[in-house]
């Protein structure tokens, strides 16, 4: 006595009286304290709440080590109050779990797009400047930034998470001491002014539906036509075309207009009105069994069916070997009435018309094509009746006079039908009184004939009008080996 504060150290070691007493009732002498360090007026002099006497380590208040959740300790102690006995970088004394080191979870609200912080060490035993790791168990899959001298996470959430609620996993160490935590973000439902689940805060164009179609957790409104070709993206996803590609098909015409306009396929490049199928389309519009590429290699119309307009498809003409430009050449096809098909210079309705072969230049088979006999005034249906031709030999001809009347004064010729099919003929014609007033070898109708002009004799002179009346005629012809006559009477009228 008198009594002294625990920490005093005004008396006299060496005093043996002193070094005999036991000051602060721990059991332990002054004299042995001193010699151990511990303190003589304060029988715990580590303020770990274990007397010196049986404490093992009385001068370090971490040992012997306590559970968490120990409270037996004297806080007031300055040498517990200065020492972290669980090793988080926290001095005892101002560490709310001095026995653990702890990591308290957190919880944030957080906008998609926006950055939201929290300073983790707020509620965590470890001091500003421990190290912090981002443990990556999370469920958080936006952008997380750690600011290791403040101890601040930042958190900016993606588009996903919007009205979803996610965490960060993280690590807090100071040295070999760690502790884990988790932060819990309430991601608050965002704004989508234009309805494609992009939240304003991150969209590009707040109002524009389309925009930005890249970004992966865009969606379409249904409503919308991004590609601007005259179909919702409802109706594109109904007909199975592109919402996004305004031609589908690559034929040049676009998807609304061939839906709404035109009643053409948009999935097809064949069918278009004005539209160019792609080159790799293998197009048959007007469905003759032919490609497109082939009837431009064979000279067909695309567009039409029958090209040559003979009543066969230009494929069936293909495939039956004949020509589908030559509406002449088909099986079972019907030649156009303009076509020449026999080329005889008649068209085959002129032919049809006089009773014709459309399919053989001359009909009668005299030599003399259809349109020459036409031309001539010869019978194109006669073998016996052409000019310069030769009677076929199925044929029957005779010669006969086509008018016993003479008109020289219309210029009228004394014609003898069939006579050029027997070139070897004489013809005579008499005057009333027996005398010869034309006669010819060869007469041919033509520049060889009778217009009623006397040939010369001695009673007559050449090329002297004949007068009007009767006169007699003797025509002899050879047909092979015969020798055929044919007379009578014909008048000159004037």
């Amino acid at each position: 006595l008198p009594a002294q504060a625990e920490g005093y150290t005004g008396y006299d070691s060496a005093n043996p009286v002193w070094a005999a007493a036991d000051c602060d009732g721990d059991n332990e002498t002054n004299g042995a304290e001193d010699t151990a360090g511990t303190d003589p007026y304060n029988a715990d002099s580590d303020g770990d709440g274990i007397n010196d006497d049986t404490d093992t380590s009385p001068s370090d208040p971490c040992l012997p080590a306590q559970a968490e959740g120990y409270t037996g300790y004297d806080s007031a102690n300055p040498v517990w109050a200065a020492a972290d006995c669980d090793g988080d970088g926290n001095l005892n004394g101002t560490d709310l779990n001095p026995y653990a080191a702890i990591a308290m979870n957190d919880v944030i609200n957080a906008n998609v797009g926006l950055v939201s912080m929290l300073n983790v060490l707020d509620n965590d035993d470890f001091p500003v400047g421990s190290t912090i790791t981002d443990l990556g168990t999370g469920t958080a899959a936006g952008t997380i930034t750690i600011n290791q001298a403040s101890g601040e996470i930042t958190y900016v959430p993606p588009t996903e998470e919007n009205s979803n609620t996610v965490t960060i996993d993280y690590q807090v160490c100071n040295g070999p001491v760690c502790a884990t935590a988790s932060i819990l973000v309430s991601v608050l439902d965002c704004m989508d002014s234009d309805g494609d689940n992009i939240c304003d805060t991150v969209d590009t164009a707040p109002n524009d539906p389309c925009i930005p179609n890249e970004n992966p957790n865009w969606r379409p409104v249904p409503t919308s036509d991004c590609d601007a070709d005259g179909l919702t993206f409802d109706e594109e996803i109904t007909m199975g075309t592109n919402p996004n590609l305004a031609d589908t098909d690559g034929d040049g015409i676009p998807d609304g207009q061939e839906v709404n306009t035109d009643n053409t396929d948009p999935l097809d490049s064949c069918d278009s009105i004005g539209g160019t199928p792609l080159n790799t389309s293998d197009c048959d519009r007007d469905g003759d069994g032919l490609t497109d590429s082939e009837e431009n290699t064979l000279g067909t119309s695309p567009d039409m069916a029958d090209t040559d307009g003979d009543g066969i498809l230009d494929g069936a003409e293909v495939l039956d070997g004949s020509d589908p430009l030559d509406d002449c050449d088909s099986n079972n096809g019907t030649p156009l009435p303009t076509s020449d098909c026999d080329d005889d210079g008649l068209t085959n309705s002129q032919e049809e018309t006089i009773g014709t072969n459309t399919q053989d230049s001359d009909t009668d088979g005299d030599g003399i094509s259809d349109g020459q006999e036409v031309d001539d005034n010869t019978d194109p249906l006669d073998g016996c009746s052409s000019l310069g031709g030769i009677p076929p030999n199925t044929a029957s001809c005779d010669i006969s006079i086509e008018s016993d009347l003479l008109d020289p004064n219309s210029n009228s010729v004394f014609r003898i039908v069939n006579i050029e099919s027997f070139p070897d003929n004489t013809v005579k014609i008499y005057n009333r009184w027996g005398v010869v007033v034309f006669e010819t070898t060869g007469y041919d109708n033509d520049g060889n004939s009778f217009h009623g002009l006397s040939s010369g004799r001695a009673t007559i002179k050449k090329n002297d009008e004949l007068p009007a009346g009767v006169y007699f005629y003797i025509i002899q012809y050879v047909n092979g080996t015969t020798t055929l006559t044919k007379n009578g009477y014909l008048y000159i009228n004037r």
